[in-house]
């Protein structure tokens, strides 16, 4: 209401004054038009047109001249009325935001909430779209934006954060008053371009606030219309900045002040927290917790130094710091904003460590950061008596400025945080000690209990795990000239990795340190170029998980005979600490692995020597019952010889069907027993095969099943089972053999497994050659033996079939690879199937003549010949003479061989000798006639097996050799095959 009187009052003065004029216009005008038209009128020379026109002209001048004074005396007070009321509203609005500001400003002390309600505050003034707040960085010098409002598009991106001297701030700052533009997208010194043409600001607005004359940061008012700013606008402005600045000081002293009587009891908060206790990890985790909450930023880290590669090992985390965990980062040397605290030794602070070029980050460690929440960080040192132990480092959100105080706190903390990680390490150092010297001493006794070799390596693999907190460990021996094979696993490599694996060239440390005979590591084997790793073996160390290994030589009496190895989880390096403790180890475990193996290699002589003594027991009772079966096959040969030439020589003589009949019954039973008397003769020691050639036991095997077939196949399913049957057969050399023989023993041993398959089965044939020999295996899955049944399964007429079989099967085998310089092994489990293994060398015997069969082809007669016939056995000498004189031979007997040298001359056309005689040999015989008649043919008759198997030496001064018993047929294919002819 003030306002409007003065208004009134002054539109009555400007009013008064005006009226005199205007009454002075229109008197002079009234009076001069009678005097302005004779002037005109001689001017026109009377042309009364031309005069009215030119008097009409000047009355409507003086009209729009008197109008125009009129408006002048009644409007324009009323004009400047209405513009100063406006300008006052204006004002009255303006105060009233100041008022308002004042007020916002005043109701908090918190300097975000301070500068947020600013922003807002001036965003109402008439005329402002946008306004920001940037304050000076105490550290750094640079210009921050701190708060704003009014922004459309907030997706655009744009600098908040201006070096000192540059962009429209850094003129504002620089001259330390108001700037305007009208059209600041025009200015050469404009940034944000882009957000600004994004906004569609125009027009600018800047002042300086100055605390006690210095500048401490910048208000900023754009508009989107261009718009020139008045010397009220800019009052008004600075106004507000003065408002703003003195409150940015208050919040700013209340913030200091509570952040040190925050920081002075986190720090005595911390400083109890850590002195109750000696655990590294529960300190790291304390202080890096307070450091994240003394400081309000989102992480805090706080790593250890490792002395020898320089790189910093995280022990705690605090907050939020995505893939940045515990004892599974690292950071490198020098690289962080922490290794760059380390290397100088002093603070580092950086606003984002993304983009500051002082900061070395590797691609892993930039890519955890990025999947982190922070961008700026403080790291700071810690160290203790001029020594760097480790590191402190916190991380905040993009925008955030550590500050002075912020830096001094951290110190502070990083301060005591030193002395406390010295003493927790300290304290695990002492622990360490004492635990590694209990431990060696319990793996000392834990080795000295046992001197079984796979338990030795199993307790020094596991006796790693709790020493070094290790994820895998392993141990690998030296056997002979042979790589190193793996002994024992323990941890995660015992699901990977299998034992008797060989180590495969730099394929790991542990070829590295048996290589140069001391220890050796990688802290990550994937990375390492000393390690060639094979893609398998790489496929399985990934899934394995294990990168970091440590391997220590095994040494006993100055050789290195294996290695031990242990791996951890993450890329790391080895302490010298933990080098020395695994070679320790290393050492006390090849003392125990040296005992193992020798006490291993003195059980394998003595077990090789009992095996050798119970072999050597076996072959001599085998020889002996051999020799014994040789035996008694001679004087069986005799008797059957006697028995079987009587029938023969009675046959021709009976006419009667049903004598001849039971003749022939008998003589068939003599020849029966006669074979039963050759079986026992071929288990006799030194019998070779009579015929040798090349034989491939692997086709041999294929037959002896096919022979079998009509038993394992054709008869298991008449008696309702089913046995099946396998064959692997080798590609094997040839061996020197007889193939029916060998051909007999494989028969025979699946004719046995069949047996042992009663409710059927499986029954396998596999053939293989090693060095030296070729060799057969027969298995099944039947009954089994017994270990009494197997000792005497080779003996002679030792069965378990009862009346079904003679028990010579495996006995004749037996002497069947005997002779052939092989032998025969049984390897059987009661209830779990038996293998019978044959083994025929590949070196070749010798060479034998073929022996006359028992039943010979016909041969055309030879003639009537003088035969002397030499034997001690008188009934033998008169069967063998009177079949001779059967087939009208003249015979001339002999009791032995000084007779038979007497009765023996010119005449006689052969003379056939017993072998075994008192006095002299058959053989002592045949030389002797040899050497006086060397044209006289001699043939030796035997019922022992040596004849068969005799030295060329004896042989040659034989024309040929007839087994007992003999029969007509026999001598008859003898004497024409050894072309006899009579003399006479």
């Amino acid at each position: 209401m003030h306002a409007t009187r003065e208004a009134l009052r002054l539109r009555q003065r400007l009013a008064a004054r005006l009226r005199p004029l205007a009454l002075s216009i229109v008197l002079i005008i009234g009076l001069g038009l009678p005097l302005t038209y004779y002037a005109l009128d001689g001017y026109a020379g009377g042309d009364h047109a031309r005069l009215y026109a030119l008097t009409g002209g000047l009355v409507f001048i003086s009209a729009v001249v008197a109008a125009v004074l009129a408006l002048l005396v009644y409007r324009v007070p009323m004009v400047t009325v209405t513009a100063m009321e406006q300008s006052m509203e204006t004002l009255i609005a303006e105060q009233q935001s100041l008022v308002e500001a004042g007020r916002v400003l005043a109701g908090t002390l918190d300097l975000r909430e301070v500068l947020d309600r600013l922003t807002g505050a001036a965003r109402a003034l008439p005329g402002v779209d946008v306004v920001r707040i940037w304050l000076c960085d105490e550290t750094s010098g640079e210009y921050v934006l701190h708060s704003e409002a009014g922004v459309r598009d907030a997706a655009v991106r744009y600098v908040t954060r201006l070096a000192p001297g540059t962009g429209l701030i850094g003129r504002v700052l620089s001259a330390r008053r108001p700037l305007t533009i009208v059209d600041m997208q025009a200015d050469a010194a404009a940034v944000n371009r882009e957000w600004l043409a994004s906004e569609g600001l125009v027009s600018y607005l800047g002042v300086p606030l100055l605390l006690d004359d210095v500048a401490v940061g910048a208000l900023a008012f754009m508009a989107r219309r261009p718009q020139a700013w008045s010397a009220a606008d800019v009052a008004l402005a600075e106004t507000l900045g003065t408002l703003a600045a003195v409150t940015i000081r208050n919040a700013r002293l209340f913030a200091q002040s509570e952040a040190r009587r925050r920081a002075a009891e986190g720090l005595a908060a911390t400083g109890r927290a850590i002195s109750q206790g000696l655990d590294l990890d529960e300190i790291g985790e304390r202080i890096a917790e307070s450091a994240r909450t003394l400081l309000a930023a989102e992480s805090a880290g706080l790593y250890r130094l490792e002395p020898r590669s320089g790189d910093l090992v995280s022990v705690a985390v605090s907050g939020d710091a995505g893939d940045l965990a515990p004892r599974t980062f690292i950071l490198p040397r020098g690289t962080g904003a922490a290794g760059l605290a380390i290397q100088e030794r002093r603070a580092v602070v950086t606003p984002n460590v993304l983009a500051d070029r002082r900061i070395t980050l590797r691609a892993d460690v930039r890519a955890r950061i990025e999947a982190a929440n922070f961008r700026a960080v403080l790291a700071v040192p810690l160290q203790v008596k001029d020594r760097v132990v480790g590191a402190l480092a916190v991380g905040a959100r993009a925008g955030r400025v550590f500050e002075k105080n912020d830096i001094e706190l951290a110190q502070a903390l990083a301060d005591q945080a030193s002395l406390a990680l010295e003493n927790a390490r300290l304290f695990r150092e002492a622990t360490r000690r004492r635990r590694e010297a209990e431990q060696l001493a319990r793996v000392g006794r834990m080795l000295t209990e046992t001197l079984d070799m796979t338990a030795v390596g199993q307790r020094i693999v596991d006796s790693l795990l709790p020493l070094f907190g290790a994820h895998s460990s392993g141990l690998f021996l030296i056997e002979g000239a042979g790589a190193p094979t793996a002994v024992a696993w323990g941890g995660a490599a015992r699901d990977h990795w299998n034992v008797g694996e060989a180590l495969h060239d730099r394929a790991s440390v542990a070829a590295l340190a048996i290589a140069s005979g001391d220890p050796a590591w990688s802290r990550d084997i994937l990375a390492d170029p000393r390690l060639a790793l094979p893609e398998p073996i790489r496929r399985r160390v990934l899934a394995t998980g294990d990168r970091a290994a440590l391997a220590a030589p095994l040494r006993a009496k100055g050789a290195v005979i294996g290695a031990l190895v242990l791996a951890d989880r993450i890329p790391r390096d080895f302490a010298v600490a933990e080098v020395e403790l695994v070679q320790a180890l290393a050492d006390q475990a090849a003392l125990a692995l040296e005992n193992a193996r020798l006490y291993a290699r003195a059980q394998r002589a003595y077990a090789e020597l009992t095996e050798a003594q119970a072999q050597l027991v076996r072959s001599e009772t085998l020889r002996a019952m051999g020799e014994l079966a040789a035996g008694v096959a001679h004087h069986l040969n005799n008797l059957l010889a006697v028995v079987l030439g009587r029938i023969q020589l009675v046959i021709p003589k009976t006419e009667a069907p049903e004598a001849r009949r039971d003749l022939a019954l008998a003589e068939r039973a003599a020849l029966d027993g006669a074979d039963v008397v050759r079986r026992m003769r071929g288990f006799s020691r030194g019998y070779p095969a009579p015929s040798l050639v090349a034989v491939d036991l692997s086709r041999l095997a294929t037959e002896a099943l096919e022979l079998t077939r009509p038993r394992w196949s054709d008869e298991a399913v008449a008696r309702g089972v089913r046995i099946e049957t396998t064959l692997e057969v080798g590609t094997v050399p040839a061996v020197a053999g007889e193939p029916a023989a060998l051909r007999e023993v494989l028969v025979n041993l699946i004719q046995n497994a069949i047996d042992a398959l009663p409710a059927g089965g499986r029954i396998g044939l596999r053939t293989w050659a090693t060095g030296e020999s070729v060799h057969c295996a027969v298995s099944d899955d039947g009954i089994g033996m017994s270990p009494e049944v197997q000792r005497r399964a080779v003996e002679p007429f030792y069965t378990t079939k009862g009346v079904r079989r003679t028990g010579l099967g495996l006995s004749v085998g037996y002497g069947i690879l005997r002779r052939h310089g092989g032998d025969l092994t049984i390897e059987s489990t009661e209830g779990r199937g038996t293998q019978v293994t044959l083994r025929v060398p590949l070196t070749s015997l010798i060479d034998v003549p073929v022996t006359v069969p028992a039943v010979p082809a016909a041969h055309p007669a030879v003639g009537h010949l003088t035969v002397v016939v030499v034997d001690d056995e008188p009934e033998v000498r008169r069967v063998i003479a009177e079949l001779l004189e059967q087939q009208g031979h003249r015979v001339v007997q002999a009791a032995d061989g000084e007779e038979a040298l007497h009765r023996v001359d010119a005449s006689v056309d052969l003379v056939l000798t017993d072998l075994s005689m008192p006095g002299m040999s058959g053989w002592d015989v045949a030389r002797d006639v040899k050497t006086r008649w060397p044209w006289l043919r001699v043939g030796i008759v035997t019922g022992w097996a040596e004849a068969l198997g005799a030295d060329p030496g004896h042989r040659s001064v034989a024309d040929f050799v007839i087994a007992k018993p003999v029969t007509g047929a026999a001598l008859r294919t003898a004497i024409a095959q050894a072309g006899i002819a009579p003399r006479n």
